[in-house]
């Protein structure tokens, strides 16, 4: 494929290109379709293809490529996936330590990709008034330095390279003044990127085992239950996304009256995340399960009292086929949260309607055990649980004894952590008060 003239703007290649304080780091995009692109691919391939061949993980990262999270649509969008390589400009042709003889991989030493996705930023600006700014983030995967370059210091150098690049082209802020970007990861090594001021922010999970009968589910209830296929929840995320603005911009007005200034930092909940990690079991489930196509997510209606139906609740899903297990990636929950009438709030509705969901889609993917043969287990992050319902012993004691599972187990596999390029934001996370982050779910891994 011939080089764009163009990749952000008017922004060349060259111009997204940037270099450490001595000039022997250079940091910059990878070109898809190209052979340094494939040369990276076939690099990484070696640690993250898990159970798939070469060809079948070939083949994946084109088929995620292509989805609308991925793919960054018009030269002047910065949102979707950017591969970046580090290349240590003191290997030379002719140096042992060169990866081969190639001019434009030789001294490539490692890479890493950053999704760009849309975020809000939530600030007191007065008593009972917020400031709501719409700002850029990245989230950061598969970092990875080649085997012949390891001990060496690169991973490091790598993120703090791509922390500079952020600051500089994520700076896209409703406030042209400052800039309020930020980027996340989801760690597989612990607090390693601590040293590249990445603060971790641990969010326990509920493991429950898929070997009990849930037949009755929501037999007694009101409710009604429709399972939704891959690709049809645009409307529900939609709705979501603006139910939980609202809501936090609800509790930061609270905390504003009782003197109390949080920032508020999340990622908005968007369709193509979810799209894209269906997309992503959905591929797996074709080459190595060969079963039918699986729902992914359900919904829970009532009639209210104009007999109209009404959405009160939804859980969304993904299938892991590697870690085997069932990963829960958000439960929505639409019972008088938003309201200004706090009376008529009915802890112990939302209380059923979580269990309800859970409960439910337990019957569904228990159901289909025989497709899907592969799962021990569903995983839930408990971000993705209310704070109300799950401080509720009535809640806790029904996952433990009802449903025999565990909760607060720590999530040593996908450790959280955030960083902000603004100086006083980074502050508030570095000292772990007056900034909270919103919104980290399963749904926003990368």
């Amino acid at each position: 494929m011939a080089e764009p003239q163009h990749l952000l703007g008017k922004l060349s290649l060259k111009d997204l290109t940037i270099h450490d304080s001595t000039g022997r780091f250079q940091l910059s995009p990878a070109l898809p379709d190209t052979e340094v692109s494939q040369f990276v691919l076939s690099q990484n391939g070696v640690a993250w293809k898990g159970s798939l061949t070469t060809d079948q993980y070939y083949l994946r990262e084109k088929v995620l490529g292509n989805t609308q999270a991925y793919k960054r649509s018009g030269t002047d969008e910065i949102n979707g996936s950017w591969r970046f390589i580090l290349r240590d400009l003191s290997i030379s042709l002719d140096s042992d330590s060169r990866n081969n003889d190639i001019l434009e991989t030789y001294n490539v030493v490692s890479s890493l990709e950053l999704l760009v996705r849309d975020a809000h930023r939530i600030k007191a600006t007065g008593k009972a008034t917020v400031e709501l700014l719409k700002v850029k983030t990245g989230c950061i995967g598969s970092v990875y330095t080649f085997e012949n370059q390891r001990k060496k210091g690169y991973a490091r150098m790598l993120v703090d390279l791509l922390n500079d690049w952020s600051r500089k082209f994520l700076n896209h802020c409703d406030k042209d003044d400052d800039n309020y970007s930020f980027n996340t990861m989801y760690s597989e090594i612990g607090e390693y990127y601590a040293k590249n001021h990445y603060i971790s922010r641990h969010v326990p999970w509920i493991n429950i085992p898929l070997n009990g009968s849930f037949d009755n589910a929501n037999k007694e209830s009101s409710f009604e239950v429709a399972l939704i296929d891959k690709g049809g929840f645009e409307e529900l995320v939609k709705k979501s996304n603006e139910y939980d603005q609202l809501k936090f911009i609800k509790l930061c007005t609270e905390e504003t009256q009782q003197g109390i200034n949080n920032v508020r930092l999340f990622l908005d909940f968007n369709v193509s995340s979810v799209d894209c990690l269906h997309e992503r079991a959905a591929f797996y489930n074709k080459y190595l399960n060969d079963s039918q196509p699986l729902k992914f997510g359900l919904n829970l209606t009532r009639k209210t009292e104009e007999g109209e139906e009404e959405i009160v609740g939804f859980i969304i899903w993904t299938y892991n086929f590697n870690d085997q297990d069932i990963e829960v990636l958000k439960i929505g929950c639409f019972i008088s949260e938003t309201s200004d009438d706090k009376a008529i709030y009915d802890a112990d509705l939302e209380e059923q309607v979580y269990k309800i969901l859970i409960l439910e889609m337990l019957k569904y993917v228990g159901g289909a055990l025989d497709s899907v043969r592969f799962a021990k287990g569903i995983k839930i992050w408990q971000t993705s649980i209310s704070s109300e319902v799950l401080q509720r012993n009535t809640f806790r004691n029904w996952i433990i004894e009802e449903l025999r599972g565990k909760l607060d187990l720590p999530n040593e596999e996908s450790l959280s952590a955030i960083t902000s390029f603004n100086d006083s934001d980074q502050s508030l996370i570095e000292q772990n008060k007056g900034l909270i982050w919103e919104a980290n779910e399963k749904w926003a891994w990368f």
